[in-house]
């Protein structure tokens, strides 16, 4: 088990979070072990019966986000993708 953190790029994203008194507590937008997606109609296909309301922006953009586990030391980089992940070397030596 884990707890992830993301810091969104995205100016609706931005704005919402922006807006309010707290975290915004959420899942992936995919299955452990399958690809992220990235089209809101196959967003709303697979998790229809999950989720109450769905704010789209249109096709998500870009790569996936990289994710990393602090599990270890030094961390661990589970997937690489969108975001800056330079300061993990220096992480690593000083962790």
């Amino acid at each position: 088990r884990g707890l992830g953190v993301r810091i969104p790029d995205h100016p609706i994203a931005l704005a919402i979070a922006g807006g309010l008194e707290g975290p915004v507590i959420t899942t992936s937008v995919n299955r452990p072990g399958e690809p992220p997606l990235t089209d809101p109609a196959e967003i709303k296909r697979a998790f229809s019966r999950e989720v109450d309301v769905m704010l789209s922006a249109g096709v998500i953009e870009g790569r996936a986000s990289t994710i990393v586990s602090f599990m270890s030391r030094p961390p661990e980089v589970i997937r690489l993708g969108a975001g800056a992940v330079d300061f993990l070397n220096e992480l690593g030596q000083h962790a």
